[in-house]
């Protein structure tokens, strides 16, 4: 390996007394090293140790172990890139840093530092040009590995990124598994939501084994990109510099676009985590997300849930529009330029059985409208969904009301509903014939002092599924159940609907079939969907339509005899009586 000093580092060296050439972060002085050009490639074992700083003049591929001994200095000119291969791996974290104290970072302690040639803080002006030059986002290209082993440890990547917006300065691919701990990531050029793959780490293509934790990620463009086949364990997106707060351009970790998770745990951090495309949770595996965590949407995405997705939340977890500052901070790096609305996203898909989904907070969906909604259940799959919000969502209208915030239509007779709060959407909820509602979900929330309800307000039944053929309970809530466009709510001679004290049922036309058994609470109706004085404005008109006499057909009782139709003093608008 050929060894050249620069002729103003030679003059330096001359001039300086040793030892004084640059200061540790104690500020005691610490040994000049040589400066050694590496312009060949990796082939045998090799070591590069902390005697030397190492500069990157081209293009080198790794395809032995290349070891970084003790406080190793990779300096990389313009464009400059390591590709590690087949065979091939760097480790570095040498017994010296491991003895380390715990307490001293990367940050201010790194084993090791991947920078840019004009970056005079790694140990000295290597170029010669005293402060004429200044490091910069983008100053060299990458470290690609392909290949797994490699393991950073304690390390530093500064001024990366010149190969946006092809790869960011650290890529993984070909599901090599590699080990990334504490280290920093700082000052790399490139990503952006529409093209993710110049984040300064990009582990998009990384495999099973990959360890990520204990990172820090600042003043970089697009931090972190991730995907579904390793879990995401405590890094941090924000540092203090100079007594200022620094984040990164697009604060969160993103994932990598289409792709699909296998058995992974999500956990909060101090960004969201971000979907650009589409995630899967592919069958017979699950995604945990963690208290606390912010899944935030691009325009489009969502997640198809054909496993399993446990988001069991204490205090809260949130899934929301790319453009909502409220939760988590300014993700798209635009300041106050765009705001979240209904319909900045897509939805949450579930086709599989066993989904829990508690304290979740579902905003700004609906995209896919008027084909699905924000949530939706379906295949005749059971979830859980307690304790949530959903609010200011698009979609669903009383002549197609596929696209209701929560979607039941398609859903088993075991899903449970409870205890949510629905707000601000078009269409709150749609449910079948088979998913029983007690009283303990609400329609309405004060917001700034407020009351705010929802467009379409009522649980509206699905136009398909709407044949009640089990013992189901619907309870008394703000809001009337629909039944839209014409339908006819049959009741099974197997089935049977119990209705709670309170409860009001509203037709849009159509008339109710009678063939097993329907027990009745207290004060309860049925009545036309133009019925404001009962539940509410269910149909979203305000006063411009008023209910009168044969809005809807009535009670059909099909009993084991001839059908007639029933005269009880709690129809409303019917044709019969």
């Amino acid at each position: 390996m050929e060894k050249r000093l620069p002729l103003p580092t030679l003059l330096l060296a001359l001039l300086l007394p040793p030892g004084c050439d640059s200061k540790d972060d104690t500020g005691e002085p610490v040994a000049p090293r040589d400066t050694v050009h590496v312009g060949g490639d990796v082939t045998t074992d090799t070591t590069w140790t902390e005697d030397n700083v190492y500069v990157v003049d081209g293009p080198i591929t790794v395809t032995a172990t290349l070891t970084l001994s003790g406080d190793a200095i990779v300096k990389f000119a313009e464009d400059a890139h390591i590709v590690v291969e087949e065979g091939g791996a760097i480790l570095t974290g040498s017994a010296a840093a491991a003895a380390r104290s715990p307490a001293r970072s990367a940050v201010l302690d790194p084993a090791c530092v991947f920078t840019s040639i004009l970056d005079d803080e790694a140990h000295g002006d290597t170029n010669g040009d005293g402060d004429a030059t200044a490091p910069a986002p983008g100053d060299w290209g990458y470290v690609h590995v392909s290949a797994s082993g490699t393991v950073f440890d304690r390390c530093a990547f500064r001024y990366g990124g010149s190969a946006m917006p092809y790869t960011g300065t650290v890529a993984v691919t070909d599901d090599a598994a590699i080990t990334i701990t504490d280290c920093v990531f700082d000052h790399d050029q490139g990503g952006t939501p529409e093209d993710i793959r110049a984040a300064a780490l990009n582990l998009s293509g990384a495999g099973p084994g990959t360890v990520v934790t204990g990172n820090l990620f600042y003043a970089n463009d697009l931090p972190l990109v991730i995907d579904g086949a390793f879990d995401v364990d405590p890094n941090v997106f924000h540092a203090e510099v100079g007594g200022d707060t620094v984040g990164n351009v697009y604060n969160g970790i993103f994932w990598g676009a289409d792709a699909t998770v296998v058995d992974v745990t999500w956990s909060a951090y101090d960004v969201p985590f971000v979907i650009i495309g589409v995630l899967t949770v592919a069958g017979d595996t699950t995604l945990t997300v963690g208290d606390d965590v912010i899944v935030k949407f691009g325009q489009d995405s969502r997640v198809d849930v054909a496993g399993r997705l446990t988001a069991d939340g204490e205090t809260g977890i949130t899934f929301t529009s790319f453009l909502d500052d409220a939760a988590g901070g300014d993700t798209n790096g635009d300041g106050a330029a765009t705001a979240a609305a209904p319909g900045d996203w897509a939805g949450v898909y579930v086709s599989a059985d066993g989904s829990v989904i508690d304290r979740c907070t579902f905003t700004y969906g609906g995209a896919y409208a008027p084909y699905s909604g924000t949530l939706q259940v379906s295949g005749d799959h059971a979830a859980t969904i307690t304790d949530g919000t959903f609010a200011y969502n698009a979609g669903g209208t009383p002549a197609d009301d596929r696209a209701a915030a929560v979607n039941l239509g398609g859903a088993g007779a075991a899903t449970v509903l409870t205890g949510n709060v629905f707000y601000g959407n078009d269409m709150p909820l749609l449910i079948n014939g088979i998913v029983s509602i007690d009283d303990s979900n609400a329609f309405s929330a004060d917001v700034g002092g407020d009351t705010v309800t929802n467009l379409y307000q009522g649980i509206w039944m699905d136009g398909s599924y709407h044949s009640v053929d089990a013992s189901v309970g619907w309870g008394e809530t703000e809001v009337a159940y629909v039944m839209p466009h014409n339908l006819v709510l049959g009741v099974d001679s197997k089935g049977g609907l119990t209705l709670g004290d309170g409860v009001v049922v509203k037709f849009d036309g159509g008339r109710m079939d009678v063939m097993g058994s329907v027990v009745q609470g207290s004060d309860v109706w049925f009545t036309s969907v133009n019925d404001d004085a009962r539940a509410g404005d269910a149909a979203g008109d305000g006063s411009a339509t008023a209910p009168a006499h044969g809005d809807w057909a009535g009670v059909n009782l099909c009993l084991g005899g001839p059908c007639q139709w029933a005269t009880w003093g709690n129809i409303l608008y019917a044709t019969y009586p």
